[in-house]
């Protein structure tokens, strides 16, 4: 994976690695369940109960990791797609596209909006949405285009490569903006495009090597990409 933390090496991080990652996972598990206990009624939860429990699991993560931030938007973005769709299930007994996209809009929208973070920051720079204002959108890029990709490549052994490519050559990751600025987040969606439409491992591995001395880590678009192996596997 082109800058980010995999079983080989640690990407451009200098503070994390797979064993950390797998530390992190471990520690988030019992919250994720509770996420999903809590949507899973007649009325979606407010957002101070969402956030009450989504602070839980960030001091867990974060005391796991030795106060390392390994999956603060993975944590926001899947446990607001776990919320809705237990309470999808609760209520429909199966889980459906355009139910479940509706649930993510309402659950988002009353969020505030972060102040003082590094994200709100880059949003206020950049000029673009952000992870809260995906989420209000209901993901239309992850529902409409990642899932759809992702599905086709059935079968592909880089199939989870191909659709980290695809998602990086679209989103605007404020993990780049924050650490490269404009001109490399443009950098990163233009190369992603050239790999993917020639692609090789050997160009991957080329990338990823490129990518851990430019400092460069797509971490948004790793984001999106756990959400999309979620919805895979929850949507029929």
């Amino acid at each position: 994976k082109p800058g980010l933390v995999d079983q080989i090496d640690a990407g451009a991080h200098q503070d994390m690695d797979y064993s950390l990652m797998c530390r992190s996972i471990h520690a988030l598990h019992p919250h994720f369940v509770a996420l999903a206990q809590l949507g899973y009624q007649e009325k979606l939860p407010t957002s101070e109960e969402m956030r009450r429990l989504g602070l839980e699991a960030e001091r867990e993560m974060l005391l796991a990791t030795n106060n390392v931030n390994t999956h603060k938007g993975a944590l926001f973005a899947m446990g607001l797609v776990l919320i809705a769709a237990a309470h999808n299930y609760y209520i429909y007994g199966v889980i459906q596209e355009q139910p479940l996209r509706t649930a993510i809009c309402r659950l988002a929208s009353d969020f505030p909006a972060p102040k003082g973070t590094h994200g709100d920051a880059v949003r206020r720079q950049y000029n673009v949405g952000g992870a809260l204002a995906q989420a209000a959108a209901g993901y239309p890029d992850l529902f409409d285009n990642w899932l759809p990709y992702l599905r086709q490549l059935k079968g592909d052994t880089f199939a989870a490569h191909k659709t980290l490519l695809y998602i990086m050559t679209k989103l605007d990751d404020t993990n780049v903006l924050h650490r490269k600025g404009a001109q490399v987040a443009s950098k990163v969606k233009e190369e992603a495009r050239a790999l993917l439409s020639n692609f090789s491992e050997a160009e991957l591995i080329k990338l990823n090597q490129q990518y851990i001395k430019e400092n460069i880590s797509p971490g948004g678009s790793a984001d999106m990409l756990s959400l999309t192996f979620l919805l895979n596997a929850i949507l029929s």
